[in-house]
């Protein structure tokens, strides 16, 4: 049994949404700096697409992008 808290600090997503009030940049594309907020918002809202399109916790889904923003997104 791991000591309480150490699960949590191993959550990928978890340690973003701890980020999520920094506004340095988080991801740099073509000049386009994205901020820890704005990846923090881009990943809720690619989360609700999975939700409203039935996927759940547990659920495996495969991304399958070119190396573009949305991959961080919809990976957080």
């Amino acid at each position: 049994m791991e000591p309480k808290g150490v699960a949590d600090r191993r959550n990928i997503s978890r340690a973003l949404e701890r980020q999520t009030t920094i506004s340095k940049t988080a991801l740099v594309y073509y000049g386009r700096k994205f901020s820890y907020e704005e990846v923090g918002k881009f990943a809720r809202q690619f989360a609700q697409t999975f939700m409203r399109l039935g996927i759940r916790r547990g659920d495996r889904v495969a991304l399958m992008m070119s190396n573009v923003p949305q991959f961080v997104f919809a990976y957080y």
